[in-house]
């Protein structure tokens, strides 16, 4: 359960407003309705994300197929 936290923190901020992620007032628990998701086209088509996601995916099969 430790393990799979961080994935969920980062799935839900993914999908908050920028402005709520700075208020220490609000802190969310889980996911708001409408998900707000305007900064994720800048994620895939502005930055080395998709290069980022490839290597670390390919990487992890390399090192999964060695262990095994």
């Amino acid at each position: 359960m430790v393990a799979v936290f961080p994935m969920y923190w980062m799935a839900i901020t993914a999908f908050q407003e920028e402005a709520d992620l700075y208020r220490m007032d609000l802190v969310r628990s889980g996911f708001t309705w409408p998900a707000d998701s305007q900064e994720l086209p800048h994620l895939f088509n502005h930055s080395h994300f998709p290069v980022w996601f490839v290597n670390t995916m390919l990487l992890s099969l390399c090192l999964v197929a060695i262990t095994l």
